[in-house]
């Protein structure tokens, strides 16, 4: 099937759920296009944290601009208004800290060792 036949396939100007990323740090670049009218980066709690659902803050990404987060930290992407939503998304990933996650001595991407409630 071509992607317009999926009705759940992005066109990129859609938004994006809230997620948290499986890094310990993400970059997000906007390159937009010259007609690039925002769609806000929304930010929630850490995962993990109780108020991990919270609405705390919306960035407006703006052509040439970058957000450094940490990937444990909610967020999600609102609907562009206009133009194409180009971004650059670099996640960094800590080896060291992960070995450790790997051996229970710390809890991997900040993510509780009990199921999440709400």
């Amino acid at each position: 099937p071509t992607p317009n036949d999926n009705p759940k396939e992005e066109d990129g100007n859609k938004g994006l759920d809230m997620h948290h990323d499986s890094s310990e740090a993400t970059l997000n670049v906007c390159l937009g296009r010259d007609n690039f009218t925002s769609g806000g980066l929304r930010f929630c709690g850490r995962f993990g944290d109780s108020d991990h659902r919270t609405a705390s803050h919306v960035y407006n990404h703006t052509k040439g601009h970058a957000v450094l987060h940490l990937g444990r930290h909610r967020h999600g992407a609102d609907d562009i208004s206009d133009g194409e939503r180009i971004n650059l998304i670099l996640w960094a990933r800590n080896s060291a800290y992960r070995g450790a996650a790997a051996f229970g001595n710390v809890a991997l991407d900040g993510s509780p060792h009990q199921k999440e409630l709400g």
